[in-house]
């Protein structure tokens, strides 16, 4: 009988460790594919990466249909920067820009329909995307690349990212990414642990 019971016990434990696998995987993939397919549109062209108000429209329409996502973007060797992340207030969106020839950020907040609430600017805005995991990550391994765990600069929560390179030929032009905090992951895994009781 406890022979049974262990192997009961193992095998129940390989099937909830291979369910949670992939619960987190799927839970990913979007966010993956937003960048992807951010990525093919830049290389193309179709989407401009020195038009800032069109890469905050794109992000900004991609955010809206995955909602696990904190916030996507595009950071540039010349250390611009395009984010577009969910604001404080639900059904809220909040777009900080960064240009390499100005000091500060540029920062709107919008509604669900991309209207403008407010702008802001904030001089003592000191981010520099060529200095984040994410970036340098994308950069070294030429290719798709999940950031390990790591605070992420603007909330000051941890999380993840997944961040993929963006070339015209051989030169790198831009990296797009993902952020995806650890929060609505551990929400993710309560879920499967509690379907699982």
């Amino acid at each position: 009988t406890e022979r049974a019971l262990i192997k009961q016990s193992v095998q129940l434990l390989e099937e909830a460790g291979a369910r949670v696998g992939k619960e987190v995987s799927g839970f990913r993939e979007p966010a993956r594919q937003a960048v992807e397919l951010s990525v093919d549109l830049l290389e193309k062209g179709a989407l401009d990466v020195s038009d800032d108000d069109a890469l905050e429209s794109h992000l900004f329409r991609l955010l809206q249909i995955a909602p696990q996502q904190a916030g996507l973007f595009v950071g540039r060797p010349d250390g611009s920067f395009v984010y577009v992340s969910r604001g404080n207030e639900p059904g809220q969106f909040r777009t900080k820009t960064i240009r390499a020839s100005e000091t500060g950020a540029q920062l709107v907040w919008r509604d669900g329909s991309f209207s403008v609430l407010r702008r802001a600017t904030d001089p003592a805005d000191t981010y520099d995307p060529r200095t984040r995991p994410w970036y340098n990550a994308a950069e070294l391994g030429r290719g798709s690349v999940w950031t390990d765990p790591y605070v992420f600069f603007t909330s000051q929560r941890p999380g993840l990212t997944v961040a993929n390179p963006v070339y015209d030929g051989p030169d790198l032009i831009a990296v797009v990414g993902a952020d995806i905090e650890i929060e609505v992951l551990s929400l993710l895994l309560s879920d499967v642990r509690d379907t699982d009781a």
